[in-house]
């Protein structure tokens, strides 16, 4: 398809489901790691409460036994897609995600993908760094950056492509907000969106790290969104007639949303040995189940 960018294939809408029940929508995306001997895995990459519908730390038993996702087959033709059905636990109650042994409270996980799980999906993926056309575009305050997801379940259901949204950098981006490893941003984001990645996209020129203006395009993928920064107040209504205040409950979007960093991310994996989870949690997976692919013409 002449136009289109391949950065629309790379996600994928995150159904969570307990058995047949929808539990829960989010957002994924495809992300690739190279080994030392070039050999490349695949990972599923979104929020812990996206496959679990819990935030991190909670304690809580997941709500659901797989999620659902889907794969772009061809970029030339996005309306052709396989939708996958990945079990979430092994046969002995082992999730088959892998998150941060550091920070308990990131909310991210990834799942490695086995080929015969992808099957013949010629997947566009984001892997680092060859999806960063450019490692030295300066981040500051006010730098725009673009979501891509699923806003509410809201997407070209006929090309299976996702919805771009536009933000800007709300925090330093190169410290870690209140010590741990993640940004703000000031966008408008939604249910649904959870689990998108994160760019930062310029046309044009840009403001090099160095502090000169390059001119072209340049792209830079900084991490994952995982959530908004909600506001709980005490409000207080007037009761005249005992000359008291009544408090009432009160909750409002500050509409800053907390995206955890690519080094976060990259850690992860790294510290990942993909021999041992083969081993303790891929051979051990339920069956996954794929569909035929959708619109096939």
């Amino acid at each position: 398809m002449l136009g289109l960018n391949h950065l629309s294939t790379t996600t994928t809408i995150v159904v969570l489901r307990n058995e047949s029940e929808k539990i829960s929508q989010g957002t994924g995306f495809f992300f690739a790691r190279r080994d030392e001997n070039g050999d490349a895995t695949i990972f599923l990459v979104t929020n812990y409460h996206v496959v679990t519908g819990n935030k991190p730390g909670s304690m809580l038993d997941p709500k659901g036994t797989s999620i659902e996702i889907q794969f772009h087959l061809n970029i030339s033709k996005p309306h052709l897609i396989r939708t996958v059905e990945l079990q979430l636990f092994t046969t002995d109650g082992k999730p088959t995600w892998v998150q941060s042994k550091v920070y308990a409270e990131a909310d991210m996980v990834v799942i490695p993908l086995p080929s015969s799980v992808i099957g013949d999906a010629k997947l566009t993926v984001i892997a680092a760094p060859e999806w960063t056309t450019d490692q030295k575009v300066k981040l500051q305050p006010t730098t725009p950056v673009t979501f891509i997801g699923y806003p509410y379940g809201y997407y070209d259901k006929t090309n299976f492509l996702p919805i771009w949204k536009t933000g800007h950098i709300a925090s330093e981006p190169l410290v870690d907000f209140d010590g741990k490893p993640y940004f703000v941003v000031d966008i408008s984001a939604f249910s649904g969106m959870s689990g998108s990645p994160v760019f930062a996209i310029t046309h044009g020129s840009y403001e090099n790290e160095d502090g000169n203006i390059e001119i072209g395009k340049a792209r830079k993928f900084l991490g994952i969104y995982a959530s908004m920064q909600i506001l709980n107040e005490k409000k207080y209504l007037e009761e005249f007639n005992h000359a008291k205040k009544i408090g009432i409950s009160h909750e409002e979007s500050l509409e800053l949303g907390h995206v955890w960093k690519e080094s976060l991310l990259l850690d992860i994996i790294d510290g990942l040995d993909i021999v041992q989870y083969e081993r303790e949690i891929a051979q051990k997976s339920q069956p996954f189940k794929w569909s035929q692919p959708e619109h096939y013409d």
